[in-house]
């Protein structure tokens, strides 16, 4: 039968120091003993009964194990607490951010769902640096599919905690790239974060070789796979090099990994669990997809593709004369003809695609 998982928890006004210890993993199928239900008349009531029972019973621990999460027992709390406050300058944890802190700090793997704007990067951004400035010295790796994305992490990571990240993408030369590789081997380096892409991982055996370096020494943290629903061939910006991340989780076995997205319906959510080899144990948090700061609306659109600009023309002096607002198109050759359009039409706009140069980026 499927593995049971029995709360354990610790004895009272005490809390468990590591996930592990909170449940305990049984053999066995519904909690029954072998050949019972069979000697039952009615079976077929039997076994709903046990089923439905089983279910609250899993739902119950469930309730159990998050109000265990969100709980400030831990060894890292107080330590937690002052970060979030004083080093990110954040009042007070969003949904479902405390719990995922406190699962990867104790050694789970998590799959993460969580909306655009929901905080995904405080929920490695906290542990890394919880770990990485503390006297482990561990770093967390993460990997991430854009280089826009990475250096926008790099530059947000090391205003909060100054030296605490570094990226490894191309561009950089062979002496800075040797200078910021003996910077993360050094315990004392202050490096927390590694930053990388997918590409990265699968085909640079350096980067092998120094995660195997850092893990022998005991000082590798966590990975965590940013935009993870990439992995996944149902997932709408597919990655080929992502479905080869999985060598993480089976040479690092030990090490935990954080997969997170800002959507995943349940099908890519469980293929991008398979191709990242998490197995049937890791933690999943599922975040509301709601932001009431957005409105949302469907509007007709015009016939033509001038008729189209001119209707976003008189959109944007209506409704948004002194805002700023993003219009995406389906290639990048559009954005560059809606841009140019939009500028005759006395609106300030710029392409933004992988082909534009990084200083006209900035």
């Amino acid at each position: 039968g499927a593995p049971v998982y029995r709360a354990a928890p610790a004895a009272a006004g005490t809390v468990p120091t590591t996930i592990g210890h909170y449940f305990g993993r049984t053999g066995g199928g519904t909690g029954t003993e072998g050949g019972v239900l069979a000697r039952v008349t009615n079976a077929a009531a039997t076994a709903a009964t046990t089923t439905t029972t089983s279910s609250s019973s899993s739902v119950g621990r469930r309730a159990d194990y998050m109000r265990h999460l969100a709980s400030d027992g831990f060894p890292w709390s107080a330590e937690m607490a002052r970060h979030l406050r004083d080093t990110f300058r954040i009042p007070a944890f969003r949904d479902n951010q405390k719990e995922i802190i406190n699962c990867t700090m104790g050694g789970r793997d998590a799959f993460v769902i969580m909306r655009t704007g929901g905080g995904k990067s405080l929920t490695y951004q906290l542990p890394a640096v919880l770990e990485g400035r503390g006297s482990r010295r561990r770093v967390t790796l993460v990997v991430s599919p854009l280089i826009s994305l990475i250096q926008d992490q790099e530059e947000q990571m090391n205003a909060f905690v100054p030296g605490s990240a570094v990226s490894f993408v191309s561009g950089i030369g062979t002496a800075e790239h040797a200078q910021r590789w003996a910077q993360v081997r050094d315990p004392n380096g202050g490096v927390c974060l590694i930053l990388v892409t997918p590409e990265k991982v699968y085909k640079s055996n350096k980067l092998k070789s120094e995660l195997e370096k850092l893990n022998d020494a005991g000082r590798l943290g966590r990975f965590v796979i940013d935009e993870a629903h990439c992995a996944s061939h149902d997932g709408h910006t597919y990655r080929p090099d992502y479905t080869k991340l999985g060598f993480l989780k089976s040479h690092f076995p030990g090490v935990p990994l954080v997969a997170v997205t800002a959507t995943a319906s349940d099908r890519v959510k469980d293929d991008c669990a398979r191709i990242l080899r998490l197995g049937a144990n890791y933690d999943l948090f599922r975040s509301t997809a709601d932001r009431p700061n957005l409105n949302y609306s469907v509007r007709s659109k015009p016939d033509g593709a001038q008729k189209c600009v001119d209707d976003m023309i008189e959109f944007i002096r209506s409704k948004h004369r002194h805002n700023a607002g993003i219009i995406y198109t389906f290639s990048r050759r559009e954005a560059e003809d809606v841009a140019k359009k939009l500028c005759k039409g006395g609106i300030i706009a710029r392409p933004y695609h992988s082909e534009v140069r990084k200083d006209k980026k900035q």
